[in-house]
């Protein structure tokens, strides 16, 4: 349990360092999605998503998870940064906003299932997203971190985690669009 629970605060306190003020030339504001969005149906490569082919492992989270237009949707201008922590396999993104950088990433877990979730990091069950068992998570008490973790099978789970500056109710939000948009992507079993 120690395990899981410091591989999720590492994941979340690695998050929230980052996030510093943003200093930029670009115009003003936080992209974010309208709520009229779909989540894609294609792979980052344009291929079609094979929902029930291959495994959890056979996924890159980033080039996998997000497609151009999910990226586009969540303001993402970058290939994404792998950041693998603990037992997770992942990938981070900084989108850059007028107050604060959003840290935006995706953590995979061949070998940890929704149930293996810790029970110290305030989990909260969410409806199920696409027929799959969802939970919202947070680790801290005050800070703007969030974290959506989707049950892939039984022993493996994905996770969409956002951090934004100490505001958790736009962190929940990005966290359950990402949610949504990489749940295309995933394998069924």
């Amino acid at each position: 349990m120690t395990t899981r629970t410091t591989a999720l605060g590492l994941i979340l306190l690695s998050a929230v360092a980052v996030t510093v003020p943003a200093c930029s030339s670009t115009t003003p504001g936080t992209p974010l999605a309208s709520a009229a969005s779909t989540p894609p149906t294609t792979t980052s490569t344009g291929q079609p998503s094979e929902q029930g082919g291959g495994t959890l492992a056979d996924l890159d989270p980033c080039s996998d998870m997000l497609t151009s237009a999910a990226k586009s949707d969540l303001g993402i201008t970058d290939k994404g940064k792998p950041d693998d922590v603990g037992p997770a396999r992942g990938c981070k993104w900084l989108v850059r906003g007028p107050e604060y950088t959003l840290i935006l990433s995706v953590g995979l877990y061949d070998a940890l299932g929704i149930d293996d979730l810790p029970d110290d990091i305030n989990n909260k069950p969410l409806p199920d997203i696409n027929g799959r068992k969802a939970v919202q998570s947070h680790l801290s008490t005050s800070g703007g971190d969030c974290a959506v973790t989707i049950a892939v099978t039984k022993t493996t789970r994905a996770s969409a985690n956002a951090v934004a500056g100490v505001d958790r109710a736009k962190a929940c939000q990005l966290a359950g669009k990402i949610a949504e948009l990489i749940e295309p992507q995933l394998p069924r079993s």
